[in-house]
């Protein structure tokens, strides 16, 4: 086994709080062994989406010279916030 594969099986810890990824408690609890690659190829699918999201969200308020980056993303924190009181019932 490889330094790089070895790498993989060692918990991943999040910066933040030293606690396991959801991600990676996924793959503990279904005895899953992921590959860099797959990861990665994950990873770069989560960001771009995000991007996406957040460029939709700054150009339906006006573009690149109505909202901010930093704005849009907020936006669109909150709209997911709303979305799942909604979703739990909450109105």
């Amino acid at each position: 086994m490889g330094a790089r594969h070895a790498a993989l099986t060692r918990p991943i810890k999040t910066l933040e709080n030293n606690t396991p990824t959801r991600q990676h408690r996924v793959q503990n609890l279904q005895n899953f062994r992921w590959e860099a690659e797959e990861i990665d190829r994950q990873l770069d699918r989560y960001m771009v989406d995000a991007w996406r999201a957040i460029r939709r969200v700054q150009h339906e308020r006006g573009g690149d010279k109505g909202a901010s980056l930093r704005a849009a993303a907020y936006v669109l924190a909150v709209q997911r916030v709303c979305e799942a009181e909604r979703h739990r019932g909450f109105d």
